[in-house]
């Protein structure tokens, strides 16, 4: 399992989290992509290939969406079975609080405009 914070984080801690990720994740898939196709990328044309990435990640993303559509599918089928025990259940509901509020305890936050 990957190493995740806690989930109460205040949200500079959040924000540090998430950019040291993404700093990671960008410098590994560069160095990748070095190794695949060589070159300098700072000093190539790369307009003939934004729109296959972008079409890439637009397919990623909505099969990942697929991916947890089926989970809270199958975290309410628990909940349905009656002889599923307390904490089971309670699991089930805290996949599916995450799932579609964004935290365990389904507590929705405010939203500023």
């Amino acid at each position: 399992m990957r190493d995740r914070p806690e989930r109460h984080m205040a949200n500079d801690d959040h924000a540090l989290y998430i950019s040291v990720k993404a700093q990671a994740a960008i410098f590994r898939k560069y160095q990748a992509g070095q190794r695949e196709h060589g070159g300098s990328l700072a000093r190539k044309a790369v307009q003939n290939h934004i729109l296959e990435e972008a079409v890439d990640q637009m397919v990623y993303v909505l099969t990942h969406l697929d991916h947890l559509e089926e989970v809270a599918v199958l975290a309410r089928k628990i909940q349905d079975i009656s002889s599923v025990g307390h904490a089971t259940y309670g699991y089930a509901t805290q996949i599916l609080n995450i799932l579609d509020i964004g935290n365990a305890e389904g507590v929705e936050e405010e939203e500023r405009t």
